[in-house]
C-alpha cells in the first residue's frame, strides 16, 4: 500500500469537504474543552477535599470552673469517642499568647483580665465525605459535662462533597454527549466525503482496488479530524489553566498525561466516527 498516495488522498478529502472538516473539528474541540475543563474543575474540588480532611477538628470550649484533675479527666472521656484522633488542651494563657501573635498585644493590653476560655482541639480520625458522623459525634461532645460549645467550620467541606457529586454526574452525561457528539459529525463529514467521491470509489472498485485501499484515506481523515480537535482543546485547556492559576494561588493543573490522554481519546472517536461512516455507507 503506497503511503504517499494514502496521505494525497486524506489532504484532499480535507480540501473537498473542507468546511464541513473545519466544523468537525472545531465540534470536537469545543467537546473535549468542556469535559477536559470538567475534568479540572473535579481535579481541583478533589484536591481541596483532601486539605480540608487533613485538618478536621473541633474547638471544644470547656467551663471555667473545672480544675486540672476534672479537666484530664474530660479529655480521657472525649478522646474515647469513636472518630476522635486526638485531643489536644489549650489553656487561657496558651490562647491569649495566640491571640497575641494573630492581632498584636497592643489590643490584648486594653484588657484588664484574659477573657479567653480554655479549650481542646480535637482533631478527628474521620472522612469530611461522612457528614452525618462528623454532625453525631459533635452532638456526643456537647454532651459530655463541662464543654461550654463546640465550634467546627465544615460548610465548606461538606458544600464541596456536594459539589463534588453533582460534578462526577455531570461528568459521566458529558462524556455520553461527547462521545455520540463526535462520533456524528465525524461519520457525517466522512459520509459528505464518501458521496462527494462516489464515482471515483466506484471506478477504483471496477479497476479492482481492495476495500483497505479505498477505505484507509477514510479512515485517517477521521482520525486527523479528531486529533487536531483535541489539539486545539488541550492547547485552550493549557492556557485557560495558566491564566486560572495566576488569578487563584494553589489551582492545580492537569498534568501532561490528562492532556496526552486527551489527545488519544479525540483520535480514537475520529477513528471510529470514520468506521461508522465506512460501514454503513461505503
Amino acid at each position: 500500500m503506497n503511503f504517499r498516495y494514502m496521505l494525497k488522498e486524506t489532504a484532499d478529502g480535507f480540501k473537498r469537504a473542507w468546511g464541513s472538516c473545519l466544523l468537525s473539528i472545531l465540534t470536537i474541540a469545543f467537546f473535549l474543552a468542556l469535559l477536559g475543563f470538567l475534568a479540572l474543575v473535579s481535579l481541583n474540588i478533589d484536591y481541596f477535599k483532601r486539605t480540608l480532611n487533613d485538618r478536621l477538628q473541633l474547638q471544644v470550649f470547656i467551663s471555667s470552673v473545672l480544675d486540672d484533675q476534672a479537666i484530664a479527666d474530660l479529655s480521657q472521656r472525649i478522646s474515647r469517642i469513636p472518630g476522635v484522633r486526638k485531643v489536644s488542651f489549650i489553656s487561657k494563657q496558651m490562647a491569649a499568647e495566640e491571640f497575641q501573635k494573630e492581632f498584636g498585644r497592643e489590643l490584648f493590653a486594653v484588657l484588664e483580665e484574659n477573657p479567653l476560655p480554655s479549650s481542646f482541639v480535637v482533631q478527628l480520625g474521620l472522612d469530611g465525605e461522612d457528614e452525618g458522623r462528623i454532625r453525631q459525634l459533635v452532638g456526643r461532645i456537647e454532651q459530655e459535662e463541662g464543654v461550654d460549645e463546640v465550634v467546627y467550620h465544615f460548610q465548606t467541606l461538606f458544600r464541596l462533597q456536594r459539589y463534588a457529586r453533582l460534578a462526577a454526574t455531570v461528568s459521566w452525561i458529558l462524556v455520553l454527549f461527547v462521545t455520540f457528539g463526535s462520533l456524528f459529525v465525524v461519520s457525517n463529514n466522512i459520509r459528505l466525503v464518501i458521496a462527494a467521491r462516489k464515482q471515483i470509489i466506484t471506478t477504483m472498485q471496477l479497476v479492482g482496488a481492495t476495500p483497505s485501499f479505498i477505505r484507509t484515506p477514510l479512515i485517517l481523515e477521521g482520525t486527523l479530524q479528531g486529533m487536531i480537535g483535541a489539539l486545539l482543546a488541550a492547547l485552550g485547556l493549557y492556557v485557560v489553566n495558566r491564566v486560572l492559576s495566576g488569578l487563584v494561588p494553589g489551582l492545580l493543573a492537569l498534568p501532561p498525561g490528562a492532556l496526552v490522554f486527551l489527545v488519544a481519546i479525540g483520535s480514537l472517536l475520529g477513528f471510529l466516527g470514520s468506521l461508522l461512516a465506512i460501514k454503513r455507507y461505503l
